[in-house]
């Protein structure tokens, strides 16, 4: 009689294990991501883009650092090939560099920039509101391994931007894939 109470203790630990485990796998998703990555304070990440389009013989890579600013402003300031600083706030983009002046231009003459940026701003900041206006979405994967596929809801967004595929490993972002319209792609490793 005490074998069996200890088979099933064991029984039930084992059920109750699996239980537990497929309820973790259960409960990862979006959500979980979003919580994760707008706990977690943003800090300048080093990167390298390679650009692939028809009009490029070989792709195109660039390395430097992107950091998301506390007032929500996407910094990207490539160092290599050429230096470039590209910032993106809520209203407007400023690009300067190497070779040309300071240039900016308003979000609203530009809808796939607007879209990815504010889509970026409420992945980070745990938004899914705002990114569920944007984009719609599907999660797969695990905690350890995820994959976030991102397609633009709104019509002038989706004429520049395919489908966007994040990557990441619990709240780290790994990969951002940007497939556009005219079948050029930008892969951004962090």
């Amino acid at each position: 009689q005490e074998l069996m109470h200890r088979c099933a203790d064991g029984i039930i630990g084992v059920c109750l294990l699996w239980t537990t485990a497929a309820w973790a796998a259960e409960t990862w998703g979006l959500e979980s991501l979003t919580q994760i990555l707008s706990d977690r304070p943003a800090s300048p990440r080093q990167y390298t883009e390679t650009r692939e389009s028809a009009y490029l013989q070989v792709p195109l890579v660039s390395g430097g650092v992107i950091k998301l600013l506390p007032d929500g402003t996407l910094v990207k300031e490539k160092s290599t090939p050429y230096f470039e600083r590209l910032s993106v706030d809520r209203t407007q983009i400023t690009v300067e560099g190497d070779g040309f002046s300071r240039r900016t231009l308003p979000l609203t003459d530009l809808p796939a920039i607007h879209s990815f940026t504010e889509g970026l701003r409420a992945l980070l900041s745990g938004n899914l509101k705002t990114l569920d206006e944007l984009f719609v979405s599907e999660m797969r994967g695990s905690r350890k391994s995820w994959r976030l596929s991102l397609k633009p809801r709104q019509t002038q967004a989706a004429r520049a931007i395919d489908r966007i595929l994040v990557t990441g490993d619990a709240g780290t972002i790994i990969r951002i894939h940007i497939w556009e319209a005219d079948g050029d792609s930008t892969l951004l490793e962090l």
